[in-house]
């Protein structure tokens, strides 16, 4: 019998070679011989999760963390593994665990502070990494990161966007740090289209287009189409995918879900409930395996609903995994990427006169919406909001679309409306830190506490109730609302917005052309004080639009999920046909 450490020895250099397999074999083989080995216990559950075997990790790594509990370095990866899984509260625990252990170890700070960015709680996770970049200057670049998170949920956007230049200085070629920037320009409105549009292209200059590594499968009548995201959840591309998937015709295609995220939720099991369409779990997979996965699946046409947003894949799409590949949903622009053929579109995010100007893929414009919604089951009844009480403004979208310039006009329309209130709702609203700072910004235009109500997020039937209890919802800019605009209609709440020169400023209009609120669409940031002041004292036209909203949305094309589906089965053919 070979001895536990040269199987051990062996086990390590499997790992380091990137063979997986064999890796995780011998260090079983180890633990055959020496149960408590520490370290091949712990290599083990690390070479698990590498491999995507995360329930399998959690298991080893708990091992590991009893064998050894002087270790911050095992609770830390436990933490990662269990995080992977959507195990939120267990990932804390492990973190603070590794933290009473070490308290200077960046790699626990760090994923602690992007897992409390990611669960509202900001003002800790920039206070942690603070720590970070002070003690451990090594650590920067995935420092910055969270940090630029971190501000960034906190509406300080610009200064999110300096923490992440100060990243590319350190390492210009780190992939999430580009991508990250390349996001948050999009919330700034200091930046042109121009600028936004040359650093996407700048950034895909290091992807070179790559032909497919296989021709279009011949002999089959249906494409296979695969759609790659971290978000088939309660999420915005959750929700709107889903009537979408529900309606592919299978006679035409083949649906393929690559679910990049560990865990789930109802809306996860909804969609893998959906008759007809292959499920494929991808979290945790390197991005050579996932586009291994989809060349094996014989997919035609891979679709990115995420872009440059948190979690994407578009290293997989920059190795050509598909023949044809697109975008779509998800993001509000380019990609950047020469690999990317396409990009789904329509004329009111993309006017037709401006051709295909401001995107490195080629456009192709739906004659219709290129979004579509499905009403909430569990909405409330639209119900008038509470009489006699203080005009209600609301706002219910992430602080990342908030800025110096949305929070100077909402001011201007508080102070022309005496005594309103502005209610806001979002996750990082149930950080006191975040609501102080808040508070105080809107205090510097003169608006008091009084006038405003923060709440934190809250289950979707709890927050339709508070929705429908505000007179008219006020849409922030450049990246306007989305799922929160659908849903205050669906409330009977109209929605005032400022349109601008691009798509993420077009969303607001897109919605309201299509249920003849043409009015509730401002020019400019004077027209829209005077359309929101209008509208508080116009109490009539406000009940009428209270009764009339939900039937005219449902009505509309916007929830025609079956005409969608059919648009974008067309788009697929005639991408595959160019291809063939």
């Amino acid at each position: 019998m070979k001895s536990p450490e040269k199987l051990f020895k062996r086990a390590q250099q499997a790992q380091a070679a990137g063979d997986l397999p064999l890796a995780i074999r011998l260090f079983k083989d180890v633990l055959k011989v020496s149960p408590r080995h520490l370290d091949a216990t712990y290599l083990l559950g690390t070479a698990q999760a590498l491999g995507g075997a995360l329930p399998e990790a959690v298991a080893t790594l708990r091992k590991a963390a009893e064998i050894g509990p002087g270790s911050a370095m095992i609770r830390t990866n436990l933490g990662l593994a269990l995080k992977m899984l959507g195990r939120g509260d267990e990932a804390e625990a492990a973190f603070r665990e590794a933290l009473a252990i070490d308290p200077q170890l960046p790699q626990a700070a760090n994923n602690l502070a992007a897992l409390l960015v990611a669960r509202g709680q900001p003002t800790e996770a920039e206070a942690l990494v603070a720590g970070v970049l002070k003690t451990h200057p090594e650590a920067a670049s995935y420092a910055l990161i969270q940090l630029a998170n971190a501000q960034a949920d906190q509406a300080r956007v610009p200064q999110a966007l300096d923490s992440l230049q100060s990243l590319l200085q350190l390492a210009p070629d780190h992939r999430v740090g580009w991508s990250n920037f390349l996001s948050l320009l999009h919330y700034d409105p200091a930046r042109t289209r121009d600028e936004i549009f040359e650093l996407h292209r700048q950034w895909g200059r290091r992807f070179p287009s790559q032909a497919s590594g296989r021709r279009m499968s011949g002999g089959r009548k249906r494409i296979r189409v695969g759609y790659l995201s971290p978000d088939f959840r309660a999420h915005p591309v959750g929700f709107l995918i889903e009537p979408v998937i529900g309606h592919h015709d299978r006679a035409r295609v083949e649906v393929f879900m690559y679910h990049d995220a560990g865990g789930g939720d109802a809306l996860t099991e909804r969609l893998r409930g959906i008759e007809g369409l292959v499920w494929r779990a991808v979290a945790g997979m390197p991005d050579a395996g996932v586009a291994s996965l989809v060349r094996a699946d014989e997919i035609d046409v891979l679709m990115d609903l995420s872009g440059h947003l948190s979690g994407n894949r578009l290293a997989v799409f920059g190795a050509r995994a598909a023949p044809v590949q697109g975008a779509w949903l998800g993001y509000p622009g380019t990609t950047g990427l020469p690999a990317m053929d396409f990009a789904i579109s329509d004329a009111g995010f993309d006017p037709p006169q401006e051709g295909n100007a401001w995107y490195s893929e080629h456009l192709i414009r739906l004659n219709r919406p290129a979004f579509c919604y499905s009403p909430p089951e569990d909405a409330p009844p639209v119900a008038q909001p509470p009489r006699g009480g203080a005009f209600r403004f609301g706002a219910f979208n992430n602080l990342r679309k908030m800025n110096d310039d949305v929070i100077a006009v909402w001011s201007r329309i508080l102070a022309r409306v005496p005594d309103s209130v502005l209610v806001m709702q979002t996750r990082a609203l149930g950080d006191e830190g975040v609501r102080r700072d808040l508070g105080a910004r809107f205090g510097a235009h003169g608006i008091g506490e009084e006038r405003l109500e923060f709440h934190a997020t809250s289950p979707l039937a709890e927050h339709l109730r508070l929705l429908s209890e505000t007179h008219l919802c006020l849409d922030p800019w450049p990246w306007n609302g989305h799922m929160s605009t659908l849903n205050a209609l669906w409330m009977g709440v109209p929605v005032l917005t400022l349109a601008g020169d691009r798509r993420a400023s077009r969303m607001g209009r897109c919605i309201l052309s299509q249920v003849a609120l043409d009015d509730f669409v401002a020019g400019s940031r004077d027209a829209y004080v005077e359309a929101a002041v209008a509208t508080a004292l116009d109490t009539q036209r406000l009940q009428e639009l209270r009764g009339s909203l939900r039937q005219r949305l449902a009505g509309s094309v916007l929830t025609d999920g079956r005409g969608l589906a059919a648009q974008l089965e067309g788009a697929y053919s005639t991408m595959v046909d160019d291809k063939a």
